[in-house]
């Protein structure tokens, strides 16, 4: 009896046959193996498509924007870049590519740089010979306008420090909008004790610069240093309880503030009026006569 037929059971069906192979496949071509004398052709892989291939269906990506705002905030970036050198204004337009725009949208574009705060314009004193009058619009040069301007190097830095009334420091990031690299020449004049620098606390950057005066800088012996350092300095509660007590006061206090709250508690709160409302007072007259009798 056959495995195929077991008592009780009909009859197994057959495996399935297995799936050919390429070389079962290769041979079953025409012109194939298995006996045919042929050689074998193996199948040719799929070429991978060229991710970086440009889609020339898609615009090209300038990065500038459509906006007119965006524009200005590439333009102003592109002044700060060179330094203060004036550029016309079709250097400004091709530089965010709006040099095949209408020129609509070129005035729009001069009317907010000639307004904004950054940029100052240079207008032309003389026309060139033969330019059109119409174009006028288009000439003149743009450059960019600092918040402290002529501050460019290290001369000029501590002019401007000692050419300031009060004693007050200036912002870094402002010297930076006209001197990009200044950090280094910050850091030599600091050593040199010509500035003085507050850094962050984090990563040490330099937030605020004020003038010094390398003539008061004296070196002081280490071992004066670590007596000093071995004073030890009071609580501040307990230096505040101790000056309120000899009768000092807190320059952050305001004295009008304390006049005030005398006069406030002097004042005498006003007598409270009765509720009650008096009617009929037109027919008082004529009560009086009840109450005689």
């Amino acid at each position: 009896m056959s495995y195929l037929d077991r008592p009780g059971k009909g009859p197994r069906r057959p495996p399935p046959s297995p799936s050919p192979s390429v070389a079962s496949t290769t041979s079953a071509a025409p012109g194939g193996g298995g006996g045919g004398g042929g050689t074998a052709t193996t199948p040719t892989k799929k070429q991978k498509r060229d991710s970086a291939a440009p889609i020339f269906s898609q615009p090209a990506n300038t990065g500038f924007g459509t906006d007119v705002g965006t524009n200005i905030i590439y333009i102003v970036e592109y002044l700060k870049k060179e330094g203060g050198a004036p550029r016309t204004l079709d250097d400004l337009l091709a530089h965010v590519g709006l040099t095949r725009v209408d020129e609509r949208k070129m005035r729009e574009v001069r009317d907010r740089l000639l307004t904004h705060t950054k940029v100052k314009y240079n207008p032309e004193t003389e026309p060139p010979a033969g330019a059109d009058p119409a174009e006028s619009w288009r000439r003149g040069t743009y450059e960019h306008c600092p918040t402290l301007p002529g501050v460019k190097d290290e001369h000029a830095l501590l002019a401007h420090l000692r050419s300031l009334r009060q004693a007050q420091g200036l912002a870094v990031k402002d010297i930076k909008d006209g001197w990009a690299d200044c950090e280094k020449a910050i850091d030599r004049m600091e050593a040199e004790h010509k500035l003085l620098v507050v850094r962050a606390k984090k990563g040490g950057l330099a937030r605020s610069v004020w003038i010094d005066d390398p003539a008061l800088n004296h070196d002081v012996d280490d071992e004066f240093k670590i007596l000093f350092h071995r004073v030890e300095m009071p609580a501040a509660e307990d230096m505040v309880r101790k000056l309120t007590q000899v009768g000092q006061k807190p320059t952050s206090e305001d004295p009008r503030l304390k006049i005030q709250a005398v006069e406030k508690k002097q004042k005498k709160k006003s007598a409270r009026r009765s509720g009650a409302q008096r009617t009929n007072t037109h027919m008082a007259h004529l009560l009086e006569k009840f109450n005689q009798k």
